[in-house]
């Protein structure tokens, strides 16, 4: 549904939203976007299919560091995930999309923090 728009006098090309492509969301990490919750970076897991212990050795991480970073927030061991560990998650829960190519998980593979 494009087409031409008038505001102002002035005709305007209109575009629909679209839909992010998914080199876009591959595409940069962005620190704005931060959520360093426990229940998200847990999802992120579950989507990626790795067990805590498996996250933390793809990651560079120790157990015991992932272990806080999933606790939950009120809990007097948990410790804020730095960013990098959720983008990390994020490329590694991402990387079975089907719309994912071979060489982007290739890519996601080699994510060394």
């Amino acid at each position: 549904m494009s087409g031409v728009v008038t505001i102002s006098g002035k005709n305007l090309k209109y575009e629909p939203p679209r839909k992010r492509l998914h080199e876009e969301i591959m595409s940069k990490p962005d620190a704005t976007l931060h959520n360093p919750a426990p229940d998200y970076l847990r999802g992120l897991l579950d989507k990626a299919g790795l067990s805590q212990r498996k996250a933390a050795h793809t990651l560079g991480v120790s157990e015991r560091m992932m272990r806080y970073y999933l606790v939950p927030a009120d809990n007097a061991d948990y410790r804020e995930a730095p960013y990098v560990v959720q983008y990390a998650l994020e490329q590694l829960a991402a990387e079975d999309s089907p719309t994912s190519s071979g060489k982007e998980r290739e890519l996601t593979k080699s994510i060394k923090l």
